[in-house]
């Protein structure tokens, strides 16, 4: 191991690891740094992906009162409970199940 003092910090950095002790004395890794970085990136990117992925807050169609697009929804939700639908799957369901009753999503 080899040291280096940089006006009063001092620093330990090992030539196999790439090693660095900072100031508050607490070790850490460079590739352990990186995954951890990675991780973070995906963990991020997976949640903006959910995000975007919702579901229609509400369904529209011509000449449709609220009480038959209810009535709808409940239908289609039904089924899929029936079908033993996952959660995604039954989002998905629900989507395909309404439009093809003629509903828009309305987000």
């Amino acid at each position: 191991m080899t040291s280096r003092d940089a006006g009063g910090d001092a620093g330990v950095v090992s030539s196999g690891e790439c090693e660095v002790v900072p100031r508050n004395g607490v070790r850490t890794n460079r590739r352990e740094a990186t995954a951890m970085k990675c991780t973070l990136a995906i963990i991020l990117a997976a949640i903006l992906l959910v995000s975007c992925a919702r579901s229609p807050t509400s369904w529209q169609r011509p000449g449709a009162t609220e009480d038959v697009t209810n009535a709808d929804i409940a239908s289609c939700r039904a089924t899929a409970a029936q079908n033993g639908y996952g959660a995604v799957t039954t989002a998905d369901y629900l989507q395909r199940c309404m439009e093809a009753k003629g509903y828009r999503p309305s987000f």
